[in-house]
């Protein structure tokens, strides 16, 4: 009530009680007392009471109308994919689509190639078919990233399968034990598929009817589809990409299989993209019926020892790409910068990015990869840095969203405390996961898929 006894503010009941009134809420003493005595007042309550009823008329003469029905949540996750719930299943959907795009692309003329920022460029007319440098890190990333997740589907479906089987097969003492090893750190905490054999590596998987035989297929399939389509002199014809790309998918391969890297199979993985060139170069020259291309041409001089003044030019022009735009200096850095993020993440990223690593399958040898494709693309092509520069604006986003998916799905991961076992096993069981490790849907499928201590990561 703005009732003042010094006359100096409005003396009548405020808006607020008006309302209150003609809603029937209770009003206070002092404001019924003045309503009483007040004309004013009441000529005021009357109208609002009618405004009132008026409202309750209306309210109750109108039909009920029915909500509006949700949309079915099929149709959205139709849209979505099978693969939304997977912290590398849109990135690796868009790589797959990206490889498939710029490789028919190349084998059916390159049309959506001339005039794009990464393209063959019309103006200045270089070439006009193939691949051009700078879709190298495009397209080698993309198969990388394709192939990797494909392969982490597979591992991760057989681990599912095996898990149904089992439990649709155990006995009830197993059901115990099972319900006992759960406790030690929910399904983030047990090996994608849990068999001794498939834990141990290649050569007790079952050779290419196992898991990793099943998933090596798989990238190689996509290697040979990516390599092909980019190397071979009717297509993409780039010495560049297949030299930088075949050592890629090979050290992927290696690391699906569980095949560990020394010194002699680094140098045959180093020398693997040169081989192929080799091959495909000379295939061209000596095989009229492939047509004409610059690297069947390239073979012919290197045959008549007329190929030094090609590879003079291709090595000044890479190096003259570092001076081409007064940006082009910082790539060098960014690509070293990220190459001390890639050897010591701990110290750059606090354990988000190892983390993400043990969550989701074949990730952290994705990055590897695509970082030494990266760096022998700069070497390899007389584009030089704009390579890698190209590669950046491509792989970032898709490494930012993995990254994050995967520390989300860390963060929603059931945690059970722990139970003593009920019931020892006969047979070897495998350590739980220490306490530096997430508890990801995938964290157990990343350690089968690379083994607990790689032999890519000594």
């Amino acid at each position: 009530m703005n009732a003042d006894p010094a006359g100096t503010r409005y003396p009548h009941l405020d808006l607020g009680d008006l309302i209150a009134g003609a809603a029937g809420q209770p009003v206070g003493d002092r404001a019924r007392t003045h309503l009483a005595a007040c004309e004013h007042c009441q000529r005021e309550a009357n109208r609002w009471n009618l405004v009132a009823d008026g409202v309750r008329g209306l309210a109750a003469a109108a039909p009920e109308t029915a909500q509006p029905a949700r949309p079915p949540r099929t149709r959205q996750r139709g849209l979505a994919g099978p693969w939304r719930r997977d912290p590398f299943g849109p990135p690796g959907a868009v790589a797959a689509l990206t490889l498939a795009i710029i490789a028919l692309d190349v084998m059916t003329g390159s049309r959506l190639e001339l005039g794009t920022p990464f393209g063959l460029s019309v103006l200045l007319g270089g070439r006009f078919y193939g691949a051009d440098n700078n879709t190298i890190g495009i397209y080698g990333a993309a198969g990388i990233l394709c192939s990797a997740w494909l392969a982490g589907m597979v591992l991760w479906s057989a681990r599912r399968r095996h898990s149904t089987s089992r439990s649709a097969e155990g006995s009830p003492s197993r059901d115990a034990s099972r319900s006992s090893e759960a406790s030690r750190g929910s399904e983030a905490g047990r090996s994608l598929v849990s068999r001794s054999s498939e834990v141990n590596g290649w050569a007790g998987s079952g050779g290419w009817g196992g898991v990793r035989g099943r998933a090596v297929l798989v990238v190689s399939a996509v290697a040979l589809f990516a390599v092909i389509a980019s190397g071979w002199p009717g297509f993409g014809a780039k010495v560049g990409g297949t030299i930088a790309m075949v050592p890629g998918f090979t050290l992927l391969i290696m690391a699906v299989a569980n095949v560990r890297l020394s010194a002699r199979r680094a140098v045959i993985v180093a020398l693997s993209g040169i081989a192929l060139f080799a091959v495909f170069a000379l295939v061209n020259y000596f095989v009229p019926v492939t047509g004409h291309s610059d690297i069947g041409a390239f073979a012919g001089q290197a045959l008549h020892g007329g190929a030094g003044g090609t590879l003079q030019r291709k090595i000044s022009t890479n190096i003259g790409s570092l001076t081409t735009t007064p940006y082009n200096f910082l790539i060098p850095l960014i690509v070293v910068g990220l190459g001390l993020l890639l050897q010591w993440p701990d110290r750059v990223t606090g354990g988000v990015l190892p983390r993400a690593w043990q969550t989701v399958p074949l990730l952290k040898i994705s990055f590897v990869t695509i970082w030494i494709m990266a760096i022998l693309g700069w070497f390899a092509e007389d584009s030089g840095v704009g390579v890698p520069g190209s590669t950046l604006p491509f792989v970032l986003p898709l490494a930012i969203s993995i990254v994050a998916a995967a520390a989300l799905a860390d963060d929603k991961a059931p945690t059970e405390p722990t139970a003593a076992p009920t019931e020892p096993t006969a047979a070897p069981t495998e350590p739980a996961a220490s306490p530096a490790e997430p508890a990801g849907p995938h964290a157990a499928a990343n350690r089968t898929a690379t083994g607990a201590g790689h032999p890519l990561d000594d």
